[in-house]
């Protein structure tokens, strides 16, 4: 579970939340509890990025606040963690959107399934 103090989620957490979700592998079972929101660059994502997620700018996630309310947890990522939590505080304290949390260590230490496309 994100925990707003700290706006962090363990790479574990994310996997369990995959075990449940992911479908063949390649995509997440769409439903408003989850979303995965991958802000490295495009071609990055193309390459590989964590099922179900999608791609979007840290300026696309801003300008989309009012649609990440309608998700019970939204997991946001980048490389290494450090963009990311900088993005999930921005939302927390800024806009008030309190159920976002960044990856630990990022894409970096995923090691779970991957698409790509």
């Amino acid at each position: 579970m994100c925990k707003n103090d700290n706006l962090l989620i363990s790479i574990r957490e994310v996997e369990n939340i995959l075990q449940e979700y992911i479908i063949n592998n390649k995509q997440l079972r769409v439903d408003n509890r989850y979303i995965f929101i991958d802000i490295r660059e495009k071609y990055k994502y193309r390459y590989g990025h964590i099922p179900g997620a999608i791609s979007m700018t840290e300026k696309q996630v801003m300008n989309n606040v009012s649609e990440l309310k309608k998700y019970d947890k939204v997991i946001i990522y980048c490389d290494y963690g450090n963009a990311g939590l900088k993005l999930a505080r921005e939302l927390v304290y800024n806009y008030r959107i309190n159920n976002v949390c960044n990856i630990v260590g990022g894409y970096n230490v995923y090691r779970g399934p991957i698409s790509k496309g």
